[in-house]
C-alpha cells in the first residue's frame, strides 16, 4: 500500500501547484467571489492553512448547489476548499497506480494524452481485429456512488488519519441550495478537483478484473 501522508497535501510546493490551478479555473468569477480574498491573501492563508492541515483541523465548509439547465447540481465549493480538494487530488493521482483502461484519469508525466478522445482512438485501433463493440454506461454515476464501499476502498490505500478524516468531510459534506441546508449520504460532488479520482478508486477492481479477461477494453467518465 502508498504511504499517504497529510505532509505531501500540505507541502508548499503541491498547495503552490493547487493555488495556480485555483487562480486559472476562478478567472473569471465575480469581483464579489471568494477567490479574489484568497488571491490577495495567499502567502499568509497559506501558513496557516499548513498549520491546520498538519494539526488535522481544516474542515470544508458548506457547498452552494448551481442547479444546471438539466437539473443537475454542481456544488459549489469555496475557494480555499476546491484548492485543498485540488492538492489532495494531486498527491492521490501522483502515489496511486491506476490502470491504464481508466481514460479519464490524466497521464502523468512523460504520458500519453488521456481522456473520452483517447479513449476512442484505442477502441478505433483495435476495430479490424475486433468484429463487436459494446458499449455501456452507468446513469447518475457520481450520484449514485455508496459512501460506504467508496470509503473502505480508500482506507486500503491511506493510512494517514487526518487525510481520511478530510476525505469523509468531503463525502459527508452539507449543501445550501436557497438557505436549505442538506447533508449528504450518497454520491459525490459534481465539478469538485477530487471527484475524479474517488470515481476512479470506486471503479479500479472492475478495470483490472476486465483487463486481465483478455477483451480491448476502455472506461472513461464524462467529468
Amino acid at each position: 500500500m502508498p504511504v499517504l501522508r497529510i505532509g505531501e497535501v500540505a507541502s508548499s510546493a503541491v498547495l503552490d501547484t493547487a493555488f495556480a490551478w485555483l487562480c486559472q479555473r476562478r478567472i473569471d468569477y465575480a469581483d464579489s467571489a471568494d477567490i479574489w480574498n484568497v488571491r490577495r491573501r495567499w502567502p499568509e492563508l497559506k501558513l496557516q492553512l499548513q498549520r491546520d492541515l498538519l494539526e488535522g483541523q481544516y474542515r470544508f465548509q458548506p457547498l452552494r448547489c448551481i442547479r444546471t439547465s438539466d437539473g443537475d447540481c454542481i456544488e459549489l465549493w469555496t475557494a480555499l476548499d476546491a484548492l485543498v480538494l485540488k492538492a489532495m487530488a494531486i498527491v492521490l493521482h501522483r502515489r496511486l497506480d491506476f490502470p491504464r483502461s481508466c481514460y479519464h484519469m490524466p497521464g502523468k508525466d512523460g504520458e500519453e494524452m488521456r481522456g473520452a478522445k483517447a479513449a476512442v482512438r484505442h477502441i478505433c485501433s483495435r476495430l479490424p481485429s475486433n468484429q463487436f463493440v459494446f458499449r455501456s454506461d452507468v446513469k447518475s454515476y457520481y450520484a449514485s456512488i455508496d459512501h460506504s464501499v467508496l470509503l473502505a476502498l480508500v482506507r486500503d490505500r491511506i493510512d494517514d488519519r487526518r487525510l481520511l478524516d478530510l476525505v469523509v468531510w468531503y463525502l459527508r459534506r452539507t449543501v445550501d441550495e436557497n438557505c436549505l441546508y442538506t447533508t449528504v449520504t450518497v454520491g459525490i460532488s459534481l465539478g469538485c478537483p477530487l471527484s475524479p479520482v474517488m470515481a476512479a478508486i470506486y471503479l479500479e477492481l472492475l478495470d483490472r478484473r476486465m483487463e486481465a479477461t483478455g477483451p480491448i477494453y476502455a472506461r472513461f467518465a464524462l467529468v
